[in-house]
């Protein structure tokens, strides 16, 4: 299964690709697939993550691997974006556009709104999303509904 999952990355991202992992990069030892996988991985940390290990292995990759805060705010191509490695409801943005892209569920949390499970085990190939599969499924899905959470609406 593992040399499977490596060949799956491989196949799709280039050793120029920047890649966000999203949380549950290995259930043990990392630095035995980190090096086999192709691009510059950004590790959200996961529930089954040593976040200590992931420390430890960016001093001694090069670069290879960078950890985040469990949650990220970036923008990519123009699009806000907020990355975790757990689903939410409501994120920065989210009634304006903005994408919640997350892992953890393995294809069984429903989404809402501009919202994607993108684990590799959503997908027939096992292999990372592009940033450019994600825009058009989320090209497809509906913006959050805005929800009054100020309490304006609440007489």
């Amino acid at each position: 299964m593992n040399n499977f999952l490596i060949q799956a990355w491989n196949a799709k991202v280039s050793v120029h690709d920047t890649v966000y992992h999203l949380g549950d990069f290995a259930m043990s030892k990392p630095e035995n697939y980190l090096l086999h996988l192709n691009g510059q991985i950004y590790l959200i940390p996961g529930n089954h993550d040593r976040v200590e290990v992931f420390l430890n292995l960016t001093k001694t990759s090069n670069g290879k691997i960078i950890v985040l805060p469990e949650l990220q705010r970036t923008k990519i191509a123009g699009q806000n974006l907020t990355l975790c490695h757990y689903a939410m409801r409501i994120w920065d943005k989210s009634h304006h556009g903005a994408w919640n892209l997350f892992g953890h569920s393995h294809g069984t949390f429903k989404p809402e709104g501009k919202q994607m499970d993108v684990g590799v085990d959503t997908t027939p190939s096992y292999s990372p999303y592009s940033f450019n599969e994600i825009v058009e499924i989320m090209d497809s899905k509906p913006q959050a509904e805005a929800i009054d959470h100020h309490g304006r609406d609440r007489g």
